[in-house]
């Protein structure tokens, strides 16, 4: 009898055994499973996978502060830079939490102790006076533009430290010699050095961060009848009233990005960026948001690079940022087109183009034929 409990006792303990060691296993895996997921979730860039080297979006949460942020421009008469402050808001906060600009500190609270309202308040408040410090002249002054957004991050002094340096140095140099000095010479650990700067004071790369968000109208919707009624032969000097570029880093000043749909031939919207002179920007996002809307498949194959025409020591249009190539593999130069693809540019889509005043290079002669290129100079 005693024989026959010790074994019940004995089968009773390795059964608990048995499932205590099944229960950690779980929650070994289940732990794991969460760990790559949050890994996976920290390396991805989320919902902008597709805007790897260009500018990313607004998120909805941003944009939906538009009106309130406009509210509180008109107080300032900054309505034309709303974009820009929304920009900032997408970098601090993502429209997430209470204090939208990340401000509270400014008015000696503690972080996060403010509300929305106050944040928008206190944000736009404090962002104008930069921007009025660091005389900014307009949206498109992106210039003096930086200047005033690492002042936001690093406090109004920088504005000072800045105009008596930048006539020396570049601006990040001028920015990580005011973050050395503020920092008493105490560097990051990584990775907070990789995004942050070297310096343990703000964020040294916070002008980037917050113009990768940031395309204002104004860098490029001129408006459509402008574009359109400028003669061909004045185009180029219209687009550069200081002469032609005759170096990518002169080209630099003139280009923006601009973020535009594309359709797959599923009929899926996927966005890109393309990267295009300022003026014509606002002109371009409108052609391939016609596309899309028609439901036209696009591949988008380049705008701006620097370089030759190929043949040819002259320079290619696309140096400009003002032609722009699509679906190049069903309309290869020097052909007409593969009229089979679902990517052949059909005359609906040449007709977009032209009637926001581009040329379409399958109307060329047979020894340049370019049915994928489209062009503001006809070049």
């Amino acid at each position: 009898m005693q024989r026959i409990f010790s074994l019940k006792i004995l089968i009773i303990t390795a059964g608990l055994i048995c499932f205590i060691g099944l229960m950690m296993i779980t929650n070994i895996a289940a732990n794991v499973e969460l760990l790559m997921g949050a890994a996976e979730k920290e390396g991805e860039p989320d919902e902008y996978n597709d805007y790897p080297t260009g500018l990313l979006p607004l998120s909805k949460e941003v944009l939906a502060l538009k009106d309130n942020v406009l509210k509180e421009l008109k107080k300032y008469g900054k309505e034309q830079y709303i974009y820009l402050y929304l920009a900032v808001i997408e970098q601090e906060s993502h429209g997430k939490c209470e204090d939208v600009f990340q401000c509270s500190e400014s008015l000696g609270k503690p972080p996060n102790s403010i509300s929305k309202e106050e944040s928008i308040k206190q944000g736009v408040k404090y962002l104008s006076g930069m921007l009025d410090k660091a005389k900014v002249t307009s949206p498109t002054d992106i210039e003096h533009i930086k200047i005033a957004l690492q002042a936001y991050n690093f406090g109004g002094g920088f504005i000072d430290f800045a105009a008596k340096y930048l006539q020396k140095d570049n601006f990040q140099a001028v920015v990580d010699k005011y973050a050395k000095e503020k920092s008493n010479g105490v560097k990051n650990k990584p990775p907070r050095d990789e995004q942050l700067g070297t310096w343990k004071y703000g964020d040294q790369h916070y002008t980037d961060h917050v113009l990768r968000y940031y395309y204002n109208d104004e860098t490029g919707a001129d408006k459509d009848v402008e574009i359109k009624g400028i003669e061909l032969s004045k185009r180029m000097q219209w687009l550069f009233p200081a002469g032609v570029p005759t170096t990518a880093s002169v080209m630099e000043q003139y280009l923006t990005s601009v973020t535009v749909p594309t359709c797959d031939t599923q009929g899926k919207i996927k966005y890109v960026s393309v990267r295009c002179h300022r003026k014509l920007a606002g002109m371009i996002k409108v052609c391939f948001e016609e596309m899309a809307k028609m439901k036209f498949p696009v591949q988008y194959s380049g705008c701006y690079v620097w370089r030759t025409m190929r043949g040819s020591n002259s320079q290619s249009h696309h140096s400009y940022g003002v032609a722009i190539d699509i679906n190049a593999s069903a309309n290869a130069q020097h052909t007409h087109g593969n009229k089979s693809s679902p990517y052949y540019i059909t005359k609906k889509v040449v007709n977009i183009w032209k009637s926001h005043g581009f040329y379409w290079g399958g109307d060329w002669d047979e020894a340049s034929l370019d049915p994928m290129h489209f062009t503001y100079t006809n070049h």
